[in-house]
């Protein structure tokens, strides 16, 4: 009796370790998530000069987020902004020489014509410039950045992607 008690303990350690042995691994699942980024990049090509976020950041709308170099806007601004100075005095000179008879329409026309081509490359000169720095275009959470400061850039190329909270 005493040897049959000693093979049924034996069995029953037995079964235990093979039954625990044998346990199914806990569960593992497969998938994947989805969420709709925002991927902010540059109308032109040019060289970061400051990156005002990090990863992980969370930003509001409006706030900034980088800016390119803009020296290259700021001569064309300058020049831009002499020349119409320029076409204004030449537009004046010719209103005053019709006023007196002595200038023809068509240079009067001509310089209207010069004043306002000046005043549109002033406005697309500031444009370019004012696009040199960007800010975000929704409250969200900054995801990736994916050039650092002094890096070139090509335009189109996102530099920062975001997610805006619910998002996901």
């Amino acid at each position: 009796p005493l040897v049959l008690a000693a093979v049924a303990v034996l069995a029953a350690a037995a079964g235990t370790y093979f039954y625990a042995a044998r346990a199914p691994a806990p569960a593992q699942y497969q998938g994947w998530v989805e969420a709709y980024f925002i991927f902010v990049s540059p109308d032109e090509s040019g060289r970061i000069d400051t990156l005002s976020v990090r990863e992980g950041d969370r930003v509001e709308t409006g706030a900034p987020l980088f800016a390119l170099d803009a020296e290259l806007q700021k001569a064309a601004m300058a020049e831009a902004e002499a020349s119409l100075v320029n076409a204004r005095i030449s537009f004046e000179r010719a209103k005053e020489l019709l006023k007196k008879s002595v200038g023809s329409q068509k240079a009067y026309d001509d310089a209207e014509a010069s004043m306002r081509t000046a005043e549109a490359r002033v406005n697309s000169a500031r444009t370019k410039l004012d696009r040199r720095r960007l800010v975000s275009p929704v409250t969200g959470t900054v995801q990736e950045i994916y050039f650092r400061a002094g890096e070139m850039v090509p335009a189109g190329r996102p530099i920062v992607s975001l997610l805006p909270p619910g998002n996901t």
